[in-house]
């Protein structure tokens, strides 16, 4: 029961989000609905601001997620942790079970929402699978899940000295951050066009490009020939990487920190 509601919500979000992405078309390519669901329309212009309704608008089904897993190890621990730790010395085997719930949370809730997206463009479009649109898919599982699953975490994480209104400022505002980033460096970054170096070094430094798939490229060529716009080189492998050793490194912070936080109080949202 605990995961149903993620693929519930799952479902309805990719639902919602396919109507409101309907277009006059009477066929779609699987890899066209795998880029609509990834900031493909959000392309690099003088005034990247003017995007900002676009990009917030596909990002929403991240927050949502976000809002929903993201005290979900912090709740337990406000309502556990005296019984549980008293009892069991052992907070990481604890804390890492939690992690496990967390990490098939967020791969269901993910799952969930393409297929409540393509339950609907079926019914409008006629769908059109290849090979490489599997491909796209499966890199798109891998770079959002870990997204997911990073931001998710550190909500908990964070929430467990900042309380969960700190954990959601941190995490939602640093995610926030990131796109601002687009608007500081709106002028360098429209030099993509001409085949700038320092422009293609911002993008892939700013988080936030790990998720527009259509800026990336591929050693694959049939995977390549569907993404890569600004034709440079920014290989997925390298996105799901860089989210990999992220997740790690949140992981490790968040069990040093269970491991030797206080837990006299078990509601730490009234402060004890």
């Amino acid at each position: 029961m605990k995961y149903l509601k993620y693929a519930i919500f799952g479902i309805a979000i990719g639902i919602l989000f396919a109507f409101i992405h309907i277009e006059n078309f009477n066929s779609i390519t699987y890899s066209e609905l795998i880029l609509k669901i990834s900031f493909s329309e959000y392309i690099l212009t003088p005034n990247n601001v003017s995007y900002f309704d676009k990009i917030m608008l596909c990002y929403f089904p991240l927050i949502v997620f976000q809002v929903i897993a993201g005290t979900e190890i912090y709740r337990h621990y406000c309502t556990g942790a005296i019984y549980y730790f008293s009892r069991c010395v052992n907070r990481l085997k604890w804390y890492f079970k939690e992690i496990g719930c967390l990490s098939l949370q967020t791969l269901i809730y993910l799952l969930s929402y393409v297929l409540g997206y393509m339950i609907f463009d079926s019914l409008v479009y006629d769908i059109i699978f290849d090979i490489a649109s599997i491909k796209l898919f499966i890199y798109f599982i891998l770079i959002y899940y870990l997204w997911n699953f990073i931001f998710s975490l550190l909500i908990n994480v964070t929430a467990l000295f900042a309380k969960s209104n700190g954990g959601f400022a941190i995490s939602i505002g640093l995610q926030l951050l990131f796109l601002s980033l687009y608007v500081a460096f709106q002028e360098k970054l429209y030099l993509i066009y001409e085949n700038d170096i320092i422009s293609k070094l911002l993008i892939k430094v700013i988080p936030f490009s790990h998720l527009i798939l259509s800026w990336h490229s591929s050693k694959d060529h049939t995977i390549n020939s569907l993404i890569n716009i600004y034709e440079m080189s920014y290989d997925l492998n390298y996105s799901v990487i860089s989210l990999l050793i992220l997740s790690i490194t949140i992981m490790v912070i968040g069990a040093f920190i269970i491991k030797r936080i206080d837990f006299i109080y078990s509601n730490r949202e009234n402060g004890g």
